[in-house]
């Protein structure tokens, strides 16, 4: 395909061409701005409480895909991050409430993809301060673990 003809389409849907440009430019600027207010809210958070522990969620995608969503930390949204490519929650050391959601997809035969998940689930879990956890789920025996965790 020549130029010309790749000039000739695209003048023949400049509109389309356009919008998606748009709407592409302003993907990345809501997505920035999503960011740096989850830095700002983060940084709050870690002057007023700088002995915080870190929560991190298991996830991992592939062939099947494993996601933790942790929802509320003490019934108040939970002050995410992103490290090291995980994500993760800061919360104060001490006992807290966690409402978590567990989901795992895999391929299907009837289906594209077959998902299973916990639902929304309360879990209590003791922090120390300054120091790392990893939530994951035990598909067999069905239950959440939270332990140490260290990079």
């Amino acid at each position: 395909m020549s130029i010309e003809t790749i000039l000739q389409l695209l003048n023949q849907y400049k509109l389309i061409v356009g919008i998606l440009v748009v709407f592409t430019i302003f993907s990345f600027i809501v997505s920035g701005m999503q960011r740096r207010k989850m830095k700002s809210d983060s940084n709050n958070f870690l002057k007023n409480h700088p002995d915080a522990a870190k929560i991190y969620m298991y996830s991992r995608a592939g062939i099947t895909n494993e996601e933790m969503q942790i929802l509320t930390v003490d019934d108040e949204n939970p002050n995410k991050f992103y490290d090291g490519g995980k994500w993760g929650i800061y919360v104060v050391p001490g006992l807290s409430e966690l409402q978590v959601n567990y989901s795992y997809q895999r391929p299907g035969v009837m289906h594209k993809t077959v998902t299973t998940s916990t639902g929304v689930v309360k879990k209590a879990v003791e922090t120390e301060p300054n120091k790392s956890y990893m939530l994951s789920f035990d598909r067999k025996a069905e239950q959440f673990v939270f332990e140490e965790y260290s990079k």
